[in-house]
């Protein structure tokens, strides 16, 4: 294992640190011994809403007001986006979300930090 002052910093945004041996999330410090599974895991958006105002636009457009129904249902259907969750399972804890995001880009980077620095670990 390294010394912290030989640590190699894969990744430093938004509260979360990979370096060579853990992973710092806010105030929480993973170490890679401690670590079994990783994954990032899409979440797709509650879609009930979006089509219950649609449901509710079709049945209503008798009147008028079906329409704005309609309107508003596709419009959240089309701006809903999926979360990005990392989860980490420890020795101590199953299906540990440490970080969630909107930001595929985002979630990827860290993803590819934590492979990098967990490929470099077990190479030690």
């Amino acid at each position: 294992m390294l010394d912290r002052q030989d640590d190699i910093l894969y990744y430093d945004l938004k509260g979360i640190k990979v370096m060579s041996d853990r992973c710092d999330v806010r105030s929480d410090s993973y170490l890679f011994a401690d670590i079994i599974s990783y994954e990032l895991r899409t979440i797709s958006p509650d879609r009930r809403l979006p089509l219950s105002l649609i449901a509710a636009g079709i049945l209503l457009l008798i009147l008028a007001i079906g329409l704005i129904f309609l309107i508003a249902g596709t419009w959240i259907w089309f701006n809903q986006e999926p979360e990005y969750w990392l989860i980490f399972e420890t020795q101590e804890i199953k299906n540990d979300v440490i970080f969630q995001t909107k930001n595929l880009d985002e979630a990827l980077e860290i993803e590819r930090a934590l492979d990098l620095a967990l490929t470099n670990y077990l190479n030690l």
